[in-house]
Protein backbone atom coordinates (compact mmCIF):
# COMPACT_ATOMS: atom_id res chain seq x y z
CA UNK A 1 0.00 0.00 0.00
CA UNK A 2 1.45 3.45 -0.84
CA UNK A 3 1.84 5.73 1.98
CA UNK A 4 1.52 9.42 2.31
CA UNK A 5 4.11 11.79 0.29
CA UNK A 6 6.22 13.38 2.65
CA UNK A 7 6.71 17.10 1.41
CA UNK A 8 9.93 18.44 1.97
CA UNK A 9 10.11 21.10 4.67
CA UNK A 10 11.86 23.59 3.20
CA UNK A 11 9.10 24.37 0.19
CA UNK A 12 6.23 26.29 1.44
CA UNK A 13 2.26 24.54 1.21
CA UNK A 14 0.15 26.79 2.23
CA UNK A 15 -3.26 24.84 3.45
CA UNK A 16 -6.96 26.13 4.41
CA UNK A 17 -10.31 24.96 5.46
CA UNK A 18 -12.68 25.06 2.65
CA UNK A 19 -16.62 23.54 2.87
CA UNK A 20 -16.87 20.01 3.04
CA UNK A 21 -19.32 20.03 0.24
CA UNK A 22 -16.43 20.27 -2.22
CA UNK A 23 -14.85 17.38 -1.31
CA UNK A 24 -16.36 13.98 -1.73
CA UNK A 25 -16.69 11.98 1.26
CA UNK A 26 -14.97 9.45 -0.24
CA UNK A 27 -11.48 10.96 0.41
CA UNK A 28 -9.44 7.77 1.41
CA UNK A 29 -6.25 7.52 -0.33
CA UNK A 30 -3.10 8.31 1.31
CA UNK A 31 -1.73 11.65 0.05
CA UNK A 32 0.52 14.61 1.34
CA UNK A 33 1.80 14.58 4.57
CA UNK A 34 2.84 18.58 5.45
CA UNK A 35 3.95 20.64 7.89
CA UNK A 36 1.27 23.05 9.15
CA UNK A 37 1.25 25.91 11.27
CA UNK A 38 -2.03 25.32 13.02
CA UNK A 39 -4.05 22.22 13.92
CA UNK A 40 -7.06 20.80 11.74
CA UNK A 41 -9.56 18.65 12.93
CA UNK A 42 -9.87 15.14 11.44
CA UNK A 43 -12.11 14.88 8.99
CA UNK A 44 -11.97 17.97 7.90
CA UNK A 45 -11.83 19.54 4.27
CA UNK A 46 -8.99 21.36 2.98
CA UNK A 47 -7.78 22.93 0.16
CA UNK A 48 -3.56 23.50 -0.20
CA UNK A 49 -1.22 25.09 -3.08
CA UNK A 50 2.40 25.23 -3.53
CA UNK A 51 3.10 29.24 -3.54
CA UNK A 52 6.71 29.20 -4.18
CA UNK A 53 6.77 26.55 -7.10
CA UNK A 54 6.84 27.13 -10.85
CA UNK A 55 3.91 24.90 -11.55
CA UNK A 56 0.52 25.99 -10.51
CA UNK A 57 -1.38 23.37 -8.57
CA UNK A 58 -4.16 23.10 -6.03
CA UNK A 59 -5.38 19.49 -4.48
CA UNK A 60 -8.20 19.20 -2.36
CA UNK A 61 -8.19 16.90 0.69
CA UNK A 62 -9.62 15.58 3.91
CA UNK A 63 -7.32 15.61 7.20
CA UNK A 64 -6.73 12.06 8.39
CA UNK A 65 -4.25 13.44 10.82
CA UNK A 66 -2.78 16.29 12.32
CA UNK A 67 -0.40 15.89 15.22
CA UNK A 68 1.98 18.53 16.97
CA UNK A 69 5.55 18.43 15.36
CA UNK A 70 7.88 20.95 16.98
CA UNK A 71 6.93 24.28 17.13
CA UNK A 72 4.12 23.16 14.13
CA UNK A 73 1.73 20.54 13.19
CA UNK A 74 1.75 17.94 10.90
CA UNK A 75 -0.97 17.11 8.71
CA UNK A 76 -2.01 13.74 6.73
CA UNK A 77 -4.09 14.83 4.27
CA UNK A 78 -6.20 12.26 2.47
CA UNK A 79 -7.48 12.32 -1.49
CA UNK A 80 -10.48 10.86 -3.18
CA UNK A 81 -9.26 10.04 -6.57
CA UNK A 82 -6.12 7.76 -8.11
CA UNK A 83 -5.93 10.77 -10.63
CA UNK A 84 -5.46 13.42 -7.55
CA UNK A 85 -2.79 11.18 -6.20
CA UNK A 86 -0.99 10.93 -9.34
CA UNK A 87 -1.14 14.78 -10.17
CA UNK A 88 0.31 15.11 -6.63
CA UNK A 89 3.32 12.47 -6.94
CA UNK A 90 4.04 14.48 -9.96
CA UNK A 91 4.31 17.60 -8.55
CA UNK A 92 5.67 16.56 -5.61
CA UNK A 93 8.57 15.17 -7.45
CA UNK A 94 9.53 18.60 -8.36
CA UNK A 95 9.39 19.35 -5.15
CA UNK A 96 11.51 16.93 -3.79
CA UNK A 97 13.97 18.38 -6.98
CA UNK A 98 13.99 21.76 -5.63
CA UNK A 99 14.55 20.67 -2.17
CA UNK A 100 17.55 18.78 -3.53
CA UNK A 101 18.98 21.53 -5.29
CA UNK A 102 18.61 23.81 -2.24
CA UNK A 103 20.30 21.24 -0.16
CA UNK A 104 22.76 20.83 -2.26
CA UNK A 105 23.63 24.52 -2.65
CA UNK A 106 23.48 24.42 0.76
CA UNK A 107 25.89 21.57 2.13
CA UNK A 108 28.26 20.99 -0.77
CA UNK A 109 28.56 24.44 -2.38
CA UNK A 110 27.36 22.86 -5.70
CA UNK A 111 24.98 25.27 -7.94
CA UNK A 112 22.90 23.27 -9.88
CA UNK A 113 20.24 24.68 -12.13
CA UNK A 114 16.88 22.95 -12.32
CA UNK A 115 17.74 20.61 -15.82
CA UNK A 116 20.99 19.73 -13.34
CA UNK A 117 19.18 19.15 -10.53
CA UNK A 118 16.50 16.80 -11.49
CA UNK A 119 19.20 14.53 -13.41
CA UNK A 120 20.96 14.26 -10.43
CA UNK A 121 17.72 13.42 -8.42
CA UNK A 122 16.41 10.96 -10.73
CA UNK A 123 19.26 8.99 -11.00
CA UNK A 124 19.29 8.64 -7.21
CA UNK A 125 15.63 9.04 -6.04
CA UNK A 126 12.90 8.10 -8.91
CA UNK A 127 13.09 5.05 -8.81
CA UNK A 128 12.49 4.49 -4.84
CA UNK A 129 10.40 7.73 -4.97
CA UNK A 130 8.18 5.97 -2.52
CA UNK A 131 10.69 3.95 -0.28
CA UNK A 132 12.51 7.57 0.17
CA UNK A 133 9.93 10.16 0.61
CA UNK A 134 6.33 8.19 1.86
CA UNK A 135 5.03 7.53 4.92
CA UNK A 136 2.77 5.12 5.87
Amino acid sequence: MRGYIRHPDAIPVEVVPVDNDMLPDSAELPGLCCKVERPFARGSAVRFTLPSMPVDFTGIGRISCCCRHGDSWLARISLSSEQALYHLRMVEQLCQIEAYRHCVSEHQGRQLNAEQAAAEWISRYAADFDQYFAMS
